[in-house]
């Protein structure tokens, strides 16, 4: 049982847990802004425990993108604007880097097709003017931060995204890729990048990209050194069968692990390892399902500090919802826990750097639930971060290498972002 407490003259929540103790808490629902057609967060942690959310809306006058951050101790700030236009503005995708500089991205739409902007807000709250990384000509789309090790500063984050070109003989999809330094990005080759859009990437400490991807319904990696070329695409030793959906996450020692879903009878959940400086090896099956996985968010994977490689996926038990399960990768047969009587939608996982986890979904009710898990593999008490009678959707996640997290969503009827911070027990 959770007891919730409103404070209605203030707009905040406060979720109080009810039985045994816990690795932390989550304080108070915060509303971020308040409209009619509010949607797409995306929150992002700092080392030093500096948050930032940012989401889009519309309103009679257009479209806007908005943000709030937030201190390391202090809530949310009064949020602002960073762009509005009468054209379309996409969801934005947030982040922080090592001297506290906010970084949102998003696609403005100009002219005729979408180009992809971004926006630095200082950790005074200054906000720089916005820059366009995309040019005329082309149209960007699917942009993504690249994931990082969970224990590590990311001290210059990378943001990629595609960019669909017209050329005489037709048109040609190409991967680019930006790196932020001191708020400034640094637009570097696409190098004929390999994938596809539905993949997934991440930077290894040592400047290396790697990728996981789809493009041909098998499961390909590629990886691309600090100033090199992505190499050609590598087929996973014993990957069968059309894939659902992929992730991949990195570690502090080089390690990558890919994760990825596959079309057999029966549906697999799998997970590839690359070591340290070398290649992803054979496929290893941590779950088998009836129904096939796919979607955005229907499978998570993670490397904790210490070095366990979690997977988190949302069974379908009919209408893309059922029970979530976590599986621990490590010598011997994969472990696999299972919430049951969940209806879980959306699924996302995340490490710190202190070798846990955080567990974050959204049900067919609308509530948005988190739990932790432990170093141990053990997944703690289950959280409703939603009001009493309040419905939310588009649920973000993010947790910073100390255990801090925040996690923000829209209400179904887009009339409010709200969010909540996670402090973990000392």
């Amino acid at each position: 049982m959770l007891t919730r407490l409103a404070v209605a003259a203030t707009g905040l929540f406060l979720v109080v847990p009810s039985s045994a103790p816990a690795a932390g808490s989550w304080g108070r629902v915060t509303s971020l802004d308040r409209g009619s057609s509010l949607a797409s967060p995306s929150v992002a942690v700092g080392a030093d425990g500096r948050a930032v959310a940012a989401w889009h809306g519309r309103s009679s006058s257009g479209w806007f993108v908005r943000a709030a951050r937030a201190g390391r101790a202090s809530g949310f700030r009064r949020a602002v604007d960073l762009q509005r236009q009468a054209g379309e503005l996409g969801a934005p995708l947030a982040a922080i880097d090592a001297e506290g500089d906010a970084l949102v991205a998003y696609r403005r739409f100009v002219v005729d097709n979408d180009r992809l902007e971004t926006r630095v807000i200082t950790p005074d709250g200054a906000r720089l003017a916005p820059v366009l990384l995309s040019g005329t000509g082309s149209s960007a789309y699917a942009p993504a931060w690249l994931a990082t090790p969970a224990e590590s500063l990311v001290e210059h984050p990378v943001l990629a995204w595609w960019l669909r070109e017209s050329l005489p003989d037709g048109e040609i999809d190409q991967l680019k890729l930006a790196e932020a330094r001191d708020g400034v990005f640094s637009p570097a080759p696409s190098n004929g990048a390999p994938g596809d859009p539905a993949g997934a990437l991440g930077r290894l400490p040592d400047g290396t990209v790697a990728m996981i991807d789809s493009r041909f319904n098998s499961a390909h990696t590629s990886t691309r050194p600090q100033g090199g070329d992505f190499t050609e695409r590598r087929y996973i030793p014993g990957a069968i069968g059309d894939i659902g959906t992929v992730d991949l996450a990195v570690s502090a020692d080089g390690t990558t692990a890919a994760a990825w879903t596959e079309y057999s009878v029966p549906t697999r959940v799998r997970v590839s390892i690359r070591p340290p400086g070398g290649e992803f090896g054979p496929a290893v099956t941590v779950g088998e399902e009836v129904n096939p996985l796919e979607g955005r968010q229907a499978l998570a994977v993670a490397i904790t500090s210490l070095g366990k490689v979690r997977v988190a996926w949302r069974v379908d038990e009919g209408g893309g919802h059922g029970p979530v399960r976590v599986a621990t990768l490590g010598s011997g047969r994969p472990g696999t826990a299972t919430l049951r009587g969940e209806q879980a939608e959306l699924v996302q996982l995340e490490a710190d750097g202190r070798g846990h986890c955080t567990l974050l979904w959204q049900n067919t009710r609308g509530a948005v639930i988190a739990r932790t898990v432990a170093r141990t593999g053990e997944i703690g008490r289950r959280s409703v971060l939603t009001p009493r009678r309040e419905r939310g959707r588009e649920p973000s996640l993010a947790v910073g290498p100390d255990g801090k997290a925040v996690a923000a969503w829209a209400t179904a009827s887009g009339r409010a972002i709200h969010a909540v911070r996670y402090r973990p027990r000392p």
